[in-house]
């Protein structure tokens, strides 16, 4: 082969890899630009039909294929009484295109509390309205058979914590032994396929959380300073929830399995007791205490 052609070869691959480069870079973005266009095109279709039939003015329009069939729908709210543009009065509906319904009717809802969120098999959305005293109250749906499908067990400020994970808040008065203070504190759960179940905790020993490396430290310093540990859960999801006493005082720690140790929580205490579950009838409990890697 002389030397022109295999100069030209080169040039041909040259071309070639940069062709195929430039090709991996412009397509994904073309993908992103269809499905963006998509999603407007169906957005105004489903609110020209909500518009014909509704007269209060349209909040929050969620337009998304949550079945991930290939059709769209929308979750939307309609204003009745705005509070501090924080909250509404509204009505929350849910419609395909062809019909509408309404499914809730005069509640309160926080407009930045509005998601929705992208499971592999299908997509949620979730709203946060006002609950009694001082909590809210999360409420989600998905749709399933083309009808919008309420969540159970969404209790209050629900979050999606990727994969297949969820958490709550639950509130209580546990912070002293007489049942006054009132706390915080944050549960986990997962989607099953079919609804919202929770990791519910075994107990396990002291000696079992001191093998752990990473926990020896904590625990002697808290013991140093008076601290009775009464509890210790472990979670499926990698979690340690260790309640502790001083006094009259209950608190609690919590640690995230990492490899072969453990490390505090980012919120490593709320105050207050931890239970092995906040719902139990939909808690799914380890069989036994083991390492595995986790990181919230």
């Amino acid at each position: 082969m002389n030397k022109r052609v295999k100069m030209i070869l080169l040039c041909f691959c040259t071309v070639l890899v940069l062709t195929l480069e430039a090709w991996s870079e412009i397509r994904p973005a073309r993908m992103q630009r269809s499905i963006e266009n998509t999603k407007a095109l169906e957005e105004k279709k489903l609110k020209l039909f909500v518009k014909e039939t509704v007269e209060e003015e349209i909040l929050g329009f969620q337009c998304q294929d949550y079945d991930n069939d290939g059709e769209w729908e929308a979750f939307f709210l309609t204003d009745k009484q705005k509070e501090e543009e924080i909250s509404i009065l509204c009505d929350l509906w849910y419609t395909d295109g062809k019909h509408r319904e309404k499914l809730m009717e005069d509640i309160w809802i926080y407009l930045e509390s509005m998601e929705v969120w992208d499971l592999k098999e299908c997509k949620i959305f979730k709203v946060e309205g006002r609950g009694n005293g001082n909590h809210t109250q999360s409420f989600a749906w998905r749709v399933k058979n083309k009808l919008p499908d309420q969540l159970d067990n969404t209790f209050s400020g629900l979050s999606y914590e990727g994969g297949n994970d969820f958490s709550v808040y639950w509130e209580a008065y546990d912070l002293y032994k007489d049942g006054t203070g009132h706390t915080w504190k944050r549960y986990y759960f997962f989607w099953d396929g079919t609804g919202l179940r929770e990791y519910g905790g075994i107990p396990i020993t002291k000696k079992e959380l001191l093998e752990v490396k990473g926990t020896k430290e904590v625990i002697s310093s808290l013991e140093r300073d008076g601290c009775i540990i009464t509890d210790i859960f472990y979670r499926k999801n990698g979690i340690l929830h260790v309640n502790y006493t001083k006094g009259q005082r209950q608190d609690n720690l919590t640690f995230v399995l990492e490899g072969d140790g453990a490390g505090l929580a980012k919120d490593a205490s709320y105050g207050g007791r931890y239970e092995a579950a906040l719902s139990p009838a939909i808690a799914d409990y380890p069989e036994n205490f083991q390492m595995i890697k986790r990181d919230f």
